[in-house]
C-alpha cells in the first residue's frame, strides 16, 4: 500500500510529527526514564548496603544481590546464586524486577516453608432486629428511645439504622444501649432475649441479701 492510498486519520497514527503522535512518544520516554530512574535508585541503595558491610560494589557476589533483594521482600527464587555477577547483570536483574512491578505483576518473596497463620477470629456482634428497643446518646448527652430499623444499606456491619420516632440516624453499635440495662448490648443477647418479669442481676443481689422479714415488707410495697 502506497502512503497516499492511506487516509488522513490512518497518517495520524503513525507519523510522529501529529500531536497525538507526538504524545505517545513523550509517553514512550518518560516511561523509559523512569524505569532507568528506578534502576538507578536501586543500584544506589545496593551500592550503600555494600558499603555498610565493608563491601564494594565491584568484588559483590550474587548472594549479596540476593540478600540485598530480600530486605525489600522481593521474590529471588529466579536468581542463580552461583552465576557470576558484575554491573551488567546486577542491571538486568534489577531493571527485570521493576518491568514486573510497573506492568502489575506481584514481585514479592512467597516464603513456602513458613507456617499458615491463622485468622484472627472477628469478634462477635450483637444481632439487631427490626423494632427492637435501643437507646443512644446525643451529642447533648442525652438519652433518645429509638426502635431498630435494620442494618445499613451500603453493607457497613458497623452501624445501625434507627428510628427515634421522628427521624433515622445511623448509629454505631458500639454506641447502642439496652433500654433495661443503660448499658452497652452484650454480644448474644437482644432487648428481646429479656422478659419484663426478669430482674437484673445487682438488684437481685440486693434482694437476696434482704432478711426474711424485709423481704415480706418489700413484697407487700409490690402488691
Amino acid at each position: 500500500m502506497r502512503i497516499c492510498d492511506l487516509d488522513e486519520s490512518a497518517l495520524n497514527e503513525f507519523i510522529p510529527l501529529t500531536k497525538k503522535g507526538r504524545a505517545i512518544r513523550r509517553a514512550e520516554k518518560a516511561g523509559a526514564a523512569d524505569l532507568s530512574d528506578n534502576v538507578t535508585r536501586l543500584t544506589k541503595e545496593l551500592a550503600a548496603h555494600l558499603g555498610a558491610q565493608g563491601k564494594r560494589m565491584k568484588s559483590a557476589t550474587s548472594d549479596d544481590v540476593i540478600q540485598f533483594l530480600k530486605t525489600k521482600n522481593v521474590d529471588t527464587s529466579d536468581i542463580g546464586a552461583s552465576d557470576p555477577i558484575n554491573p551488567k547483570r546486577i542491571e538486568k536483574i534489577f531493571t527485570a524486577k521493576i518491568q514486573k512491578k510497573m506492568s502489575g505483576q506481584s514481585i514479592v518473596a512467597k516464603d513456602t516453608n513458613a507456617d499458615p497463620q491463622q485468622q484472627p477470629e472477628a469478634a462477635p456482634q450483637v444481632k439487631f432486629t427490626a423494632k427492637q428497643p435501643v437507646q443512644f446518646k446525643s451529642k447533648a448527652g442525652k438519652l433518645i428511645n429509638a426502635t431498630v430499623v435494620g442494618k445499613s444499606k451500603d453493607g457497613d456491619d458497623s452501624v445501625v439504622i434507627i428510628n427515634s420516632g421522628k427521624q433515622n440516624f445511623i448509629i454505631k453499635r458500639a454506641k447502642l444501649l439496652d433500654p433495661k440495662t443503660g448499658k452497652p448490648f452484650e454480644p448474644g443477647k437482644q432487648t428481646a432475649d429479656v422478659t419484663d418479669d426478669e430482674i437484673p442481676a445487682k438488684l437481685q443481689k440486693q434482694i437476696d441479701a434482704l432478711s426474711p422479714s424485709q423481704k415480706q415488707q418489700l413484697a407487700k410495697s409490690l402488691s
